[in-house]
């Protein structure tokens, strides 16, 4: 709560999305290929892109999260071109430079492809969803393969990720507003 009212001036539910750049060594693995599950909204043939869209029309289809008005914060990757993301500026803030393990710290959910900003996310406690358009990436990020990070490939399964996330995370606060009850004067 300290690190959001710090980072964000208030207190809400953060949800942070981890962009990834674009391969120099193998572009092949940044765009999109044949047997993707994953389409996108634009026509846009970056993997990033194309998951960031997937995400963001997901997201819309949770009603308690549509009222709940989420904070979604896209942090760039150092080597990301801001310009590519400035069409998503409506439907998220745009977050670049900083410390990232603040920002993911500060976030109640963090979503991401294989980044290892995703893996720290698990590793400080916060809760990580994995999206990637392939289903044998998956065991490119080692939180999912370990189990401790579940992992989406189709809109429909990051829509019921994102609601399974969010009524745990519900009965967590349900059960933090118990314990300070019980602990007041």
């Amino acid at each position: 709560a300290l690190l959001q009212k710090k980072l964000f001036g208030e207190k809400r539910l953060v949800i942070t999305f981890v962009a990834e750049p674009e391969s120099t060594l193998n572009p092949a693995l940044t765009n999109q290929s044949a047997g993707q599950k994953l389409k996108g909204t634009s026509g846009s043939p970056k993997r990033c892109l194309i998951v960031l869209e997937e995400f963001l029309a997901a997201l819309k289809q949770i009603d308690q999260l549509e009222q709940e008005d989420p904070l979604v914060i896209l942090r760039l990757h150092p080597r990301n071109q801001e310009s590519d993301f400035l069409p998503y500026e409506g439907a998220c803030r745009l977050h670049s430079g900083g410390d990232p393990l603040e920002l993911i710290c500060a976030s109640d959910l963090v979503v991401g492809m294989t980044s290892m900003l995703l893996l720290e996310a698990a590793i400080a406690g916060v809760p990580t969803l994995s999206i990637v358009p392939n289903i044998e990436e998956a065991q490119w990020l080692p939180t999912v393969e370990a189990g401790a990070t579940p992992c989406a490939t189709t809109r429909d399964q990051i829509a019921a990720a994102l609601q399974d996330w969010y009524q745990s995370a519900g009965a967590k606060e349900d059960q933090t507003r118990a314990a300070e009850q019980w602990f007041e004067p």
